[in-house]
């Protein structure tokens, strides 16, 4: 156990706490802080896990035919509905050592990076994504937006399986 310094105000106040909290000590209330902060990560993990479940699922109910565009757009979705809070991390967000910008509150930021753009509007939000590009400036956009949003590499890979990389069936 290490020894630390704390101003006299500073502990009294934690004194108090620990008297309201029934602990016998400081420290007997710092390590059941300790505790309620680990098991609140817990918590949220599990949250996370269950809305990454959530949302692969629906997108295995949305019935095939639809474009690279549209999946690339249903894709940015999910990842804003997966991390609505930490979404404006993905602001401007390019290619490494790229240009064109693929996410943008602001569509003229999108329409003035490139010639050719085609702004989106997510909507589960106000947000746009560009549109325009193939599928690996797509996969590249998604790992990254992933990467930025502490996304699992994991549900990346399967979101990417469910829209971008979903192979149409096509039995004409």
């Amino acid at each position: 156990m290490k020894t630390i310094s704390v101003n006299d105000g500073l502990y009294d106040l934690l004194t108090r706490a620990a008297s309201r909290a029934g602990k016998t000590d400081v420290p007997a209330l710092l390590e059941t802080v300790a505790e309620v902060v680990h098991e609140r990560k817990l918590v949220k993990k599990e949250e996370r896990r269950l809305n990454e479940k959530n949302i692969l699922q629906r997108l295995d109910e949305i019935p095939p035919r639809r474009t690279l565009c549209d999946w690339f757009v249903t894709a940015m979705a999910a990842l804003l509905k997966l991390s609505p809070d930490r979404f404006s991390e993905l602001e401007g967000l390019t290619k490494e050592g790229g240009q064109v910008v693929f996410v943008s509150s602001n569509r003229r930021i999108i329409e003035n990076t490139a010639g050719i753009t085609n702004p989106v509007k997510l909507s589960n939000g106000n947000w746009y994504v560009n549109a325009a590009g193939g599928v690996r400036d797509f996969e590249i956009i998604l790992d990254i937006a992933a990467r930025r949003l502490g996304t699992t590499v994991g549900f990346v890979e399967q979101l990417k399986q469910r829209t971008i990389l979903r192979p149409e069936i096509d039995f004409d």
